[in-house]
């Protein structure tokens, strides 16, 4: 839903993508502290199924209302990085992929490293 907060911003407010993100990042933050308040000491000595479904059931009702305020109309965050692109035999890769897959592939190997050199391999 943060998302969809910063695209909103972006496209329809003015804002410049940083602020935005910003946005995004604390209303996620307020959303889960939230259900930490008030869901969270009913749920504490519950079954895990329970948490689990009462987790999944609000998970849920953001989706509704996502559904209900932007319905089709944002599907993608554009950033300065889409623009550049590459091809990778057929396919077209743009800059905020090849970003996300080097960040995905730096987090795995330090975490991996971090984790041996720490003795719990």
């Amino acid at each position: 839903m943060g998302a969809f907060i910063a695209w909103t911003l972006v496209n329809h407010a003015g804002l410049s993508i940083w602020p935005a993100a910003a946005v995004a990042v604390l209303f996620g933050g307020l959303a889960m502290l939230g259900y930490g308040v008030f869901f969270g000491p009913p749920l504490a000595q519950r079954d895990p199924v329970v948490k689990t479904t009462a987790t999944l059931s609000y998970l849920l009702v953001l989706l509704g209302v996502m559904a209900l305020v932007w319905n089709a109309q944002a599907y993608q965050l554009l950033l300065p990085t889409t623009n550049l692109s590459i091809q990778v035999g057929q396919v077209f890769v743009n800059g905020t992929q090849a970003i996300g897959l080097g960040l995905g592939i730096l987090v795995t190997i330090f975490g991996t490293a971090s984790r041996n050199s720490s003795g719990r391999a």
